[in-house]
């Protein structure tokens, strides 16, 4: 059964929607969505992937991640 352990959303000065969820998922591998994709994702540990969120919405904002 599905758990959601995180649910985080901020709203930008200009607007901009920021939103993270973590779900515990079992039998599935892990991965991370950004916009309408579905990339594999290797975990290290919260900390890592907090930073490694930050770090695509960076890029998005960035316009690197298309």
């Amino acid at each position: 059964m599905s758990e959601e352990l995180l649910n985080h959303k901020h709203i930008e000065q200009n607007g901009d929607i920021i939103e993270m969820h973590i779900w515990k998922v079992p039998g599935s591998n892990h991965h991370k969505h950004i916009k309408d994709r579905i990339i594999p994702y290797e975990f290290v540990d919260e900390w890592k992937l907090a930073e490694d969120f930050a770090d695509d919405v960076d890029k998005i904002k960035r316009g690197v991640i298309k």
